[in-house]
Parts: structure tokens; sequence; C-alpha cells
């Protein structure tokens, strides 16, 4: 479904274009990114669409989770479980974490920032969250386990200089100020040595980690050394693999070891082990796990194990288990997940569990859970991260929680969601699909907003009930209609007819409900029955991605990778474009054509369109795809670069004619009658002649690139775009936009706007007047200058005539803008009030 939005026909009169020079836009990056709005993870956003009364925005795709922006750590309520919003964050990924024993904490990771402010890979947060002053330079690499003792915090990870001096893997600071301490042992003999888990005992820290020597001397896993000269101590326990935990018992006497070692001490240790800390011998302590041991914690006489093992003590404990610690039982306690815990936190007989699980003791429990001592139930107790944590510890009557996340504190949603537009966060509504793969592509909603349809490429639960690639949902309950047909492979996109009677379905399948439909379909949209029409176009080779539906539902434009050498759709061939009659069931194919011809690939990636859109007048198509005049594609016989639009009446392509350097994904309208156009274009002039990536407001008569600019990390690109009133939404796939994280999904406040409407007669009037920044232009073909002038007759704005004015920098007070044709005589005179 291409877009629920439609501008005023007074942008979309018939002209014929003359290129003006345009100056220099100096507002480009005036819009905000939104704060309140949340964001997703495990997937992307596909497809937006509003209810029709506007008060939620329902949202499908891949994703699997929506929260607020909280990246890499957070200070959890013990009790609630929520996050602390509007603290400092790290700019990356959080390893570890060790209390202060001022109710705040130390954190290591491989973050450069928190809050904003240089930190490098450790920082000190107090009881509330701040950031602390102190701060330690630590060069490359990753802090991977913090201990402190005292006034001294030891560090270890895989850098190689802390405060411009040389640190082979562990180093030792004041915890007060941050000046580094002479202690320098040198990990070493490994591929970037480091030491995973310490603990001090007495005079000497015990080491245990991925290394083959210390100070040149052979130490294999685990080593001791002088807490203050760093002097390697003559104990040598020799683990067969590495350690990864380490926990002293309450009263100091006992140090244990955890990990993926199956000898320690030349005696037979599989994966912990235990050592008298006076003597350092080995104790017959054990209780062995099948596979590794990745975090420990003890309160009193128990010890919970966490990692990647299915059985402990020989008993089935999938990666989390309880051990009594006298005897070494494993205790009758089973919480077991689904994927391996990487951190636990005892306190106050309840386990907290972090990991890169979705589930335990049975419970729905993403990455983060609390799990009662006593009984074994999962509590209520649940953030809900939107990825993996790596590190759980309590100070106070907070816990902080860190790892690889980029929010935490949100919701279960998988692959639909109702989104508030007014808070930026989901409703309650929540169709339940089940499965973390697939994806919902596309949405439509029926005219009287009760029923959403769905298309993609699932196969699960959805609503309650099983469903292949087509859903049809109750938007009051949630809850899946009888309406069930079952393509055999995905549906990319849907329409329904004006009336809603008829839905129409294009992808990749080749029957439905074993009946053979090539690449289209069209069914009884009654969403208490399933009923294939006999409606065939036939697609005989390649497929139908993209449909636009005329306004009166007689003819179905569709767009493609189907070629007029190798197929034939509704019984002509056409080049990847046709048209075809609703009212015929077979051989539909209207006389129009608006053939995109040239190479079948760029590269190895089909040349196809993607998108298809019709303006309110139904005379011009616009077209969106993979297709480059320089690799030989033509649009109705014109070069063109993966934008074009033509005459629904004769075929031909208009004069319109932006381009883009690369495929285009989603087209539709702005609530001001530009398009909105996402895709994989990046670069100087990526579209348009403009630096753009991802996104650009586009001018449908012009092709003027209009002045938003957004900027994505890593390559990003758009998906799918939606206004509403003063709100742009962003979907694609990118982690960051102009520098902030934001995952797959951005929101973004855009400046106020005013829109100059043609009252009749040659009179114009700005609505809303008084207003303070953007004013949106009509489509004049006379039109060559625009000029604004303030009260004292003043020029204050002069450019060539284009789609916006920007008021921004004007003082609050009275202005008249005045547009001339090309001989110079008055064409427009508005009175504008700007009102700051």
């Amino acid at each position: 479904m291409n877009s629920t939005r439609r501008p005023s026909s007074l942008r979309f009169c018939l002209v014929i274009f003359i290129a003006l020079v345009v100056l220099p836009d100096t507002s480009v990056h005036a819009q905000t990114l939104n704060t309140d709005w949340w964001h997703t993870a495990g997937g992307s956003v596909s497809a937006m669409v509003p209810s029709t009364d506007g008060s939620v925005i329902y949202m499908a795709g891949s994703f699997n989770y929506i929260g607020p922006v909280v990246t890499y750590g957070a200070l959890l309520d013990l009790e609630l479980g929520q996050p602390t919003l509007g603290l400092p964050m790290p700019n990356g990924t959080v390893e570890c974490s060790v209390p202060d024993g001022a109710g705040g904490w130390y954190i290591g990771g491989v973050f450069s920032e928190v809050g904003g402010e240089a930190r490098s890979k450790v920082a000190h947060i107090d009881a509330n969250g701040a950031l602390n002053s102190w701060q330690v330079d630590v060069g490359d690499g990753t802090m991977m386990s913090l201990f402190l003792d005292g006034s001294t915090l030891y560090m270890s990870g895989t850098f190689i200089t802390v405060a411009g001096e040389t640190r082979s893997g562990v180093a030792a600071v004041n915890a007060m100020t941050g000046a580094l301490l002479p202690f320098a042992p040198v990990l070493g003999d490994a591929f970037f040595p480091r030491a995973k888990a310490m603990a001090v005992v007495g005079s000497t820290l015990i080491m245990g980690g991925k290394f083959g020597s210390v100070n040149g001397v052979q130490r294999n896993y685990l080593a001791a050394v002088d807490k203050v000269t760093g002097e390697l101590a003559s104990w040598n326990p020799n683990p067969s693999s590495e350690v990864f935990a380490m926990r002293l018992s309450e009263d100091g006497g006992t140090v244990h070891i955890g990990g993926s070692f199956t000898t320690i001490a030349s005696q037979s240790r599989t994966r912990t082990a235990a050592f008298n800390t006076s003597t350092f011998s080995l104790l017959p302590w054990t209780v062995a796990a099948s596979s590794a041991v990745r975090a420990m914690d003890i309160e009193g006489d128990i010890m919970v194990l966490g990692g990647e093992f299915t059985t402990l003590g020989g008993l089935p404990r999938e990666n989390l288990g309880a051990v009594d610690l006298p005897t070494g039982s494993v205790l009758d306690w089973v919480a077991d997940t689904d994927e391996d815990v990487l951190a636990v936190a005892l306190h106050d007989n309840v386990v907290h569990v972090g990991g890169d699980f979705t589930e335990i003791g049975g419970m729905v429990r993403r990455h983060i859970a609390a799990v009662d001592m006593t009984s074994s139930a999962v509590t209520d107790w649940d953030p809900v991260s939107g990825s993996d944590i790596y590190t759980l510890t309590v100070s106070g009557s907070k816990i902080f929680a860190g790892g690889w996340y980029t929010s935490i504190g949100g919701k279960v949603r998988n692959k639909l969601m109702a989104m508030d537009p007014v808070t930026g966060r989901p409703t309650d509504w929540d169709a339940g699909a089940v499965n973390d793969y697939g994806s919902i592509s596309d949405l439509a909603l029926s005219p009287d907003g009760q029923v959403l349809y769905g298309s993609g490429s699932f196969n699960e639960m959805i609503g309650g009930q099983q469903r292949k690639h087509l859903v049809a949902l109750d938007v009051n309950t949630a809850l899946a209609l009888p309406w069930g047909p079952r393509p055999d492979q995905q549906v990319s996109q849907i329409e329904l007819s004006p009336d809603g009677s008829v839905l129409y379905a294009a992808g990749y399948f080749s029957a439905v409900d074993g009946v053979q439909r090539s690449s289209l379909a069209a069914f009884n949209a009654d969403p208490q029955q399933t009923e294939l029409l006999p409606w065939d176009p036939n697609c005989t080779a390649g497929s139908v991605v993209t449909m636009a539906l005329s306004s009166d539902g007689s003819t179905l434009y569709v767009g493609g990778s189907f070629r007029a050498d190798n197929s034939t759709i509704g019984g002509q061939p056409r080049d990847r474009i046709a048209a075809l009659s609703t009212s015929m069931n077979t051989n539909n194919a209207t006389a129009w054509t608006a053939p995109l011809a040239g190479p079948v690939a760029i590269g190895t990636s089909t040349a196809m369109v993607y998108s298809l859109l019709l303006d309110p007048t139904g005379e011009n198509l616009y077209i969106g795809g993979h297709f480059q005049s320089a690799e030989g594609h033509t649009v109705s016989g014109e070069p063109r670069d993966a934008l074009a639009a033509v005459s629904t009446i004769t075929g031909a392509a208009l004069p319109w004619n932006p381009g883009a350097n690369d495929r285009i994904s989603e087209l539709k309208w702005s609530g001001h009658g530009e398009l909105m156009i996402t895709g994989v274009f990046e670069g100087a002039g990526a579209i348009g002649g403009q630096d753009r990536q991802g996104f650009a407001y586009v001018d449908p008569v012009s092709g003027v690139v209009g002045p938003f600019s957004a900027t994505f990390n890593f390559g990003g690109y758009g998906i799918d775009a939606e206004e509403f009133g003063d709100l742009l939404i962003l979907s694609g796939f990118f982690a960051e936009v102009n520098g902030q994280v934001r995952l797959s999904l951005a929101a973004f406040n855009l400046p106020p706007t005013a829109v100059l409407e043609h009252l009749g007669s040659g009179s114009y009037q700005v609505r809303p007047n008084p207003t303070a920044d953007e004013l949106w232009l009509p489509t004049l073909s006379e039109a060559r200058t625009v000029e604004v002038l303030d009260a004292l007759g003043r020029s204050v704005i002069r450019t060539n005539y284009q789609p916006v004015v920007h008021l921004g920098k004007l003082p609050t007070g009275p202005y008249f803008l005045q547009v001339r044709d090309q001989s110079g005589q008055l064409i427009m005179n508005s009175k504008v009030i700007v009102e700051r």
C-alpha cells in the first residue's frame, strides 16, 4: 500500500517546468530528532499506516521489541524494573561493572563517551546515575573486567596503554582520583591477552581469563600476583582452558572459578573448581557443567551459575542452575533459559539474570529477568532489553545492567504494533506474533478503520491464529479474523479497492491455497470469510512487487521484474510496468504501456520497479526502483535514473526527472503535496543533484529536492516514511541518525509550517497565520521570483521561485510575500505574520 495521504490537487496542475537556479538552502538541518519516540530492536519497520481517527499508527516489519533510547548501560529499579531515563549514556558496549561502595558504579567496555563527555573504556557513575568527573585514559581495546579493593580499582582488558603508559592487559588506578598506579604485570602469549575475572585475597590479586604467560613466565588462564607490585606468585593451577568467572565465598576462605576448562591443578574439574585462599590448594568441591560456565554469584550458602551448559552436576539444567555451597549438590531449583546466561546477581533471595535468552522458566523474558530462589518462579520484574546483557551488579535499591543493547525498559512487540503518535510509545494493542524470523512487509486498513490487513513472509501464529503470508486483524481486539488465504510464498504488497470490498496481493507466490496464481491475486476482503476471486493476470515469469490502484478502482498499475522478452502479464508482454483491468478476469492487460526497458540486472541486482504512486488527478504515475540510464535503462524511451513519471493517459514519460544514484524503496505523499522518497541513495548528487541519504522530499512537478536531510550511519538507508502533522517518521536499516542512536526507527519534529492557499480569482492566503518557520507555495508555471518584505518595505528574503520559503531567521512581525513573473509583474501579494 503506497499511501493513505493525498495532497491538494492545487500542486498537480499540468505545467511545463522550466528549470530555475535555486539559491543554496541554509536550513537543511532545521529538523530535530524527537527524543520521546521509542525505537525498535531485532529488525526494521517496513510499513506504517495511521488509524482512521489518527489516534494510533500501525507499524509492521521484522522487529521484536520497541523501547526507549537507553544505550548500553542503565540503572534499573530493583522493585519495578524500570530504567531511570535521562541519564548519561555510554556510546558503546558495557562489558563489566562493579559497585563503588558509595551507591554508584565503575563501568567498563568499548565506549569512548558517556553522556557526550569523553570517557575511554571506563567511567564512574554515582548513585543517581550522574557521570562523575573521574576519568582514566585507556588506549585502544576493550575493558573486560573490574575489581574494587579499597581505594584501588583493578582493570583488565585488551588494552596496551593506560594514561599514556604501557600496560599489557591489566592495570590499577586510584579509585578516587583515577591516577595510574605502578602495578603493571604483563599478560602475554595469547591473542589480545586479558583477565575476564579478578578477585583480591589478602595481598594477592587472582586473575583468570585468556593468557599464556604473566611477566614472561608460563601461566595458562589463571594466575596470582602481588596486588601492589604485580610480582608473579608461584601458584600455577594451569587450567586446560579459559576462565570466565570468579567469586569469593562470603567469608573469603574460598575462591570459586568457572570457565571452559576440564582439568585444573592436574586434577579433573569440569568447568568449575574451588581453591582455599589461605593455602591456594585445590579443594574437593566441584560441580560438573556440560559446557562453559560464564557467570557466578554467591549469597549465603547458595551459588548461582550461568553459562551455556545443558547439565549441571549430572542433572538437566539449561544455562542456569543453583548449588549448595557446603556440599556442592545441585539444588532442586530449575529456571532454564533458551539461550546463554552471561550475568547473574544474587540479592535478597532473588537472582537477576542477564544474557541473550528470550525465555526463562517457561516465561517470555528478553535478555533480563529475575527468579525467586525459594520457588524458582520467574518474578514479574521484567525490564525487557532490546539485546544481550553482559553485566549485572546491585547497589542500594538499583541494579546496573550493562550490555550490547540500545534500549531497555521497553515492550515485546513482534512484527506488529500500534504506536501513539503523541507519546511515541506503543499502545497495549498487541497481535502477538510468535516467531523471531520472517516479517510483515505491508499493511492496509479497511475504509471503516476496523480491519487491518497485513502481508509478508511470515508463517506463524498471529492474533491467536496460524496465518501464512496474509492476515486480517480486528483493530479493537488485535485478534485474527476468519479471513486467511495461504499463498505459497511471500506477499510483498497489498492494495484495497476504494470501497474496501476487494484486496489485491502482489509478491513472489505461484499459488494460493493450492490454486494457481502467479505473483498477483485478488480476494474478497470480507474479513469473515476467505474467498479467492477469479481475477488472474497470470504473470508468467518474473514477479510483481508493487501496485497502484486508480481512484475508481478500474485499473491496477503494477510493477516488478517481469519483462516483455520472456513473459506476459494480463496476456500481454510488458516491461516491468503494466496496467491491468480489474473488471476482466484474464487477458486483462490494457493497451496502455510505459515500459522500463534495459538490462536484466545492475551488477548482481535485478533491475526492477519497487514502488508506484498515482497523483490525485490519476493522470500521472510516479515510478521508483532499481534502474540507471548509464546501464541503458529507459522509461517510455527516456533515460531515467531510479525515478520517473509517466502519463496514465498516453504512457509518455513526463519531464520530471530528479534522478537518484541507487535504488528507490518507496514513494509516498507528504502533507504538503511533496513526494517523500526512501531508498538506498546517498552521497553527493544522490537525488535531484543534492546530497541526501536514504530519504528526501521532492517536488512532484519541478523535481526540486526539499531542504530536509538526515544522515544515517554505516551506509544506512530508508524503507518507509509517514507524516503526522509536524512529525516525520522514518524507518530503515540504520543504527544512528544525525549522530544519535536510533535503531531502525526515528521520528523528527518538523519546523512549524504554513501553506499559501488559493482562494480563487487570483487571491491567496497564508494558513495558519501567524506562522513561524516554513511557508509552502503552490506550483505556478508563470512564477519566477519570490520576495519577502518587512513592514518598512525592505527586502529581507529574495530568491528564485521554489516550493518552500524559510522564515526561521526573521524576527516577530508582519511581512509581505510577493511573487513575480518573468517580466517582473506582480502576480501574488499576501500578508505573512511571523510569531516567535
